[in-house]
């Protein structure tokens, strides 16, 4: 394995309350926690990981979905690599304003939609089936129409957060993007893999602030 490490910069997009910081705080620490507050402005969290023989720093940039806040949060756009587009499957508005973020993302970022490590998530797949919103023909008209698929997740029940996250990794090691730096302090973090969950390790710099965005 090279000495070389891959920095990621990753955006966490989407409307407020659809459970961006819980899905990272998953991630991250393996946690979970009810009623925690919105994001003010953004918030950056560090993760250190092996991915396909490559040491990988993520930095993942956890942004507010208040429209208040998108002006503090639009210079966040600059320099990502990867961007996790996610609503709350309980929530009609919140999918219909992903066509909103995505024509945010394709003037900011000034690419087309294929040449962007891009995955849209539904949060909050383990609500009862009477509360969804948002269902498979919605999911596959939105793809017939942007070309993308939609993975459902749960940050709650810690379901396809790995997956998710694997997902967006491989499109970025596809793609080629990120920025190299020598890593002379052998930070191997985790190595990820779908069957095996999250831990914490120490070497995870991660989330200072537990708010929900």
């Amino acid at each position: 394995m090279s000495n070389d490490m891959i920095v990621y910069k990753i955006l966490l997009l989407g409307d407020t309350t659809v459970g961006k910081t819980a899905f990272i705080l998953r991630f991250c620490e393996n946690k979970f926690e009810e009623g925690s507050l919105a994001t003010i402005g953004v918030d950056i969290k560090t993760k250190f990981l092996t991915r396909q023989d490559k040491k990988i720093q993520l930095q993942i940039w956890d942004t507010a979905g208040q429209e208040r806040f998108r002006s503090i949060a639009k210079n966040s756009y600059k320099g990502a690599h990867g961007i996790l587009l996610m609503y709350d499957i309980s929530s009609s508005e919140t999918f219909k304003h992903i066509k909103n973020w995505i024509n945010d993302i394709k003037m900011k970022i000034n690419k087309p939609l294929e040449q962007l490590a891009l995955i849209v998530l539904g949060n909050k797949c383990d609500l009862p089936e009477e509360k969804r919103k948002v269902d498979e023909k919605d999911k596959i008209d939105f793809k017939n129409e942007y070309g993308l698929n939609i993975l459902e997740v749960s940050a709650k029940e810690n379901k396809n957060i790995n997956e998710s996250m694997i997902e967006l990794i491989d499109k970025m090691i596809e793609l080629g993007v990120g920025a190299k730096k020598n890593d002379g302090d052998e930070q191997e973090g985790q190595k990820l893999d779908k069957a095996k969950t999250i831990k914490k390790t120490k070497k995870d710099n991660c989330c200072a602030r537990k708010k929900s965005g």
